[in-house]
């Protein structure tokens, strides 16, 4: 993340820990306030991710995985359907075609189902086209 401000504007003690041209750019911090994207979620990726996004305070501003890198658009995250495990066995439920979570386990690692196309820190997550095949 990187702040909107320089430096020098944030922090008063700034010339004991930083140069004149390193306090003239935005402070930039990791962040770690995500809670873990639970297994047996419901709630699509982009939803989670949106919803834990909207624990950044306002002044900061979300840098890619690189900082030249642009984060994803909204429209890019809607346009994602990728589905969590629970997500594909209600789907196939719903579509009359009921799948025990061990059964869609074995099916996966013996090939007669889709391997995940991602991950969300290790949830498997399955594209909805992939299912529908």
């Amino acid at each position: 993340m990187e702040h909107e401000t320089p430096i020098r504007d944030c922090q008063p003690d700034w010339p004991m820990w930083y140069t004149e041209a390193e306090a003239a750019l935005p402070e930039r911090r990791p962040w770690r306030g995500w809670a873990s994207y639970p297994d047996n979620s419901l709630m699509p990726p982009v939803e989670y991710l949106e919803r834990e996004a909207r624990k950044i305070s306002s002044d900061w501003h979300i840098l890619g995985y690189r900082p030249d890198t642009p984060v994803a658009s909204v429209e890019a995250g809607a346009a994602d359907r990728r589905m969590t495990l629970a997500m594909v066995l209600t789907y196939l439920r719903e579509r009359g075609r009921p799948v025990a979570d061990s059964t869609w386990r074995s099916y996966v690692a013996r090939d007669q189902a889709p391997r995940p196309v991602n991950r969300v820190e290790r949830t498997p997550l399955w594209d909805q086209a992939d299912i529908d095949d």
